[in-house]
């Protein structure tokens, strides 16, 4: 393989698995319909949205300190 075939690949699995990617998959997550199926209520999306923020990050403690 060439240099440059190999930067490329690396490239690209960089911008998978990094911060590029993570953020593409969580607002993918966000947007998708089965995230929010079993709320009853518009009332209940922000709630819903941080639970699956501190989910996706792992940063569940973080958000509800700053909730509180």
């Amino acid at each position: 393989m060439s240099c440059e075939k190999n930067g490329r690949k690396f490239s690209d699995a960089a911008r998978r698995n990094g911060i590029g990617g993570q953020v593409s998959r969580y607002l993918n997550t966000l947007g998708s319909w089965s995230t929010y199926r079993d709320i009853g209520s518009a009332e209940e999306i922000p709630e819903r949205i941080t639970q699956v923020t501190g989910a996706y990050f792992g940063i569940k403690g973080l958000i509800e300190g700053i909730l509180a």
